[in-house]
């Protein structure tokens, strides 16, 4: 099953309609999308994608079903106060909302209207929202701010890895699953990398080697479409998080 990635923010609230903002739940959140035409291309049974005026559209969690807080929209019926509350503060405490103070179900104030997320959806439901999996963040915040092991990461869009070689590459942090390919590939005594791209594509034409889902584009692409290789020198041209593996199928 694929999944388009969708970049855009959250939203708890209209700094000029605060009374007319969004009703944030446990299992359901308001995201403004940099590309509305991405939500438009999203599969769907029956209605188009409900957005408001604003551009924004909700967010119905995967997997998700959290105690209402109220139901249907426009009523006042909810369930257990305490449980349904909790989830709700419990889902915009993970997306980096802080210091909300509530009026009934819309956000009074906070400490931000809006953060940057994003989305991996695959369809539209009968309500006419997105369905998705939620993400904090416009994109990784620790590789951003340079964090932990992202500090010494090499190998990746940022830049390439040089000076390669059976002895350095142990030292090198870079994606776990292109460490495991070369080492399978200087296992067969090859002393650089020249070659290696050939080698992947010639993986992957036998079967040996999982395929990939470019999330942007959607198309399915295998390991040496985005691994640059020669010499000493390793790049890997797109983040992990910018594609899906899909696991070959088991044999019979």
């Amino acid at each position: 099953m694929s999944y388009t990635l969708l970049l855009g923010s959250f939203v708890i609230r209209y700094s000029d309609l605060p009374n007319d903002g969004p009703e944030p739940d446990g299992d359901t959140i308001t995201f403004h999308p940099n590309d509305k035409k991405s939500v438009k291309d999203l599969p769907r049974t029956g209605r188009a994608p409900d957005f408001s005026g604003r551009g924004n559209i909700g967010i119905r969690l995967e997997a998700i079903d959290a105690l209402e807080t109220h139901f249907p929209k426009g009523r006042m019926w909810r369930q257990e106060k305490e449980g349904a509350e909790k989830a709700r503060d419990a889902l915009l405490y993970r997306l980096g909302f802080r210091d909300i103070v509530f009026q009934g179900n819309k956000v009074l104030s906070a400490k931000n209207d809006e953060l940057p997320g994003y989305v991996l959806a695959n369809s539209i439901d009968p309500n006419g929202r997105v369905i998705g999996f939620i993400f904090a963040g416009g994109e990784d915040t620790a590789r951003r701010g340079q964090l932990g092991l992202w500090r010494r990461s090499t190998a990746d869009p940022n830049g390439p890895a040089t000076q390669v070689n059976k002895r350095t590459i142990e030292d090198l942090v870079i994606w776990p699953k292109l460490f495991r390919r070369v080492v399978a590939f200087f296992n067969e005594g090859h002393g650089n990398l020249n070659g290696f791209e050939t080698w992947l594509r010639k993986q992957a034409q036998h079967g040996d080697d999982d395929e990939i889902l470019v999330l942007d584009s959607e198309r399915l692409a295998n390991l040496d479409d985005v691994v640059s290789a020669s010499g000493t020198s390793l790049q890997l041209r797109l983040w992990p998080d910018e594609f899906i593996v899909e696991p070959k199928p088991a044999q019979e």
